[in-house]
């Protein structure tokens, strides 16, 4: 399974070169600060006018699915201010990361 915000039109912003900055987000934070940030960028994606409309459309399609991935965990019992890192390598141990 890739992770829910990879999109292939995006990938290079996502991929450093030294270590995904996707992960290096999960380290340092919580499931909760993750639904915030999610909650931002469909906002901002959904109001967003920089000529590229189907771009951020498809932006704002994956800040959805990572949101229903992070409500999940909440459902899954897990506290919201749990370190995002851990509970994604526990309830997805073979999450990909790169396109």
């Amino acid at each position: 399974m890739t992770h829910p915000v990879l999109l292939k039109e995006s990938a290079a912003h996502y991929d450093t070169g030294k270590q995904n900055n996707i992960i290096e987000f999960e380290q340092g934070t919580s499931i909760e600060g993750a639904i915030g940030a999610c909650k931002y960028n469909l906002i901002k994606y959904r109001h967003r006018k920089k000529g590229q409309d189907e771009l951020d459309s498809k932006k704002h399609k994956t800040f959805i699915g990572w949101l229903d991935l992070l409500d999940e965990l909440i459902e899954k019992g897990y506290d919201p201010m749990h370190n995002l890192r851990d509970a994604m390598m526990h309830e997805y141990p073979d999450m990909e990361y790169k396109l």
